[in-house]
């Protein structure tokens, strides 16, 4: 090769690089990103902007039913436990009910049972739920019931186990309408449903975010990052073939 023609190889190469520098850094720091999210829990942490459910298309979740509980609403949003309008706790299945009990309130989502004070602080989480739980309730002796698929089951409070049960006298947690005050102050900010950091960070790293187009820009820069690295590999390997 010419020292003219590397030259100007050289120069068509550092302009290259040059030109492909946001991306390189976009995609570098995306990659880091997605690499970290595991550990920062970010599969399951929802994300509020209105731009990312425009470029979605997924309306916000608001909800519109709760449970009421000593003048407390409690609801489910974007996996999570709503306490009037703060988030206390995942909440990752279906809420069955909430009531108040022995000075706390406590909540049934899936097979979690979870005891909150009259402040919205989570005291304590407790497993073994009965599977399929449809609706939460207390006796006349104020202890509390869960209906299943599989029946009636009353909630031990010494040893924290269920066991069957045949009352029929139960008052069970109703299901209501949430206010239109409560509810507007909730789709301020509200969560996409279906939509994690991780999987913003994996579409932004992706394109897929910006759709058909975006996954062509991203996959036009890597194949100019490829023809980058050949080029400077042919740079340097002409360099050393001309030294011997």
């Amino acid at each position: 090769m010419t020292r003219a023609r590397r030259g100007r190889w050289l120069r068509w190469h550092r302009w290259l690089g040059l030109f492909l520098l946001l991306p390189i850094l976009f995609l570098v720091i995306t990659g880091v990103l997605i690499s970290v999210s595991d550990w920062r829990g970010w599969q399951h942490e929802p994300v509020h902007a209105s731009v990312l459910s425009w470029l979605y298309g997924v309306p916000p979740d608001v909800p519109e039913t709760g449970y009421q509980a000593e003048g407390h609403w409690l609801a489910r949003q974007g996996g999570r436990l709503l306490f009037n309008t703060t988030q206390v706790a995942r909440c990752p299945h279906a809420l069955v009910g909430a009531v108040n009990h022995q000075d706390l309130i406590a909540a049934i989502c899936g097979d979690s049972m979870l005891l909150l004070d009259h402040k919205g602080a989570l005291i304590e989480t407790l497993s073994g739920v009965p599977d399929g739980g449809q609706r939460l309730g207390l006796d006349s002796g104020g202890q509390l019931l869960l209906q299943s698929h599989a029946g009636t089951h009353l909630f031990d409070d010494f040893t924290g186990a269920w066991r069957d049960s045949d009352e029929d006298t139960v008052d069970w947690a109703r299901e209501t309408p949430l206010p239109d005050t409560l509810r507007h102050e909730l789709a301020q900010g509200a969560p996409l449903p279906g939509i994690s950091r991780e999987r913003v960070m994996l579409d932004l790293h992706s394109g897929r975010l910006f759709g058909r187009a975006g996954v062509w820009v991203i996959n036009a820069a890597a194949l100019l990052m490829t023809l980058l690295a050949l080029s400077g590999a042919w740079t340097w390997a002409s360099r050393l073939v001309r030294k011997r």
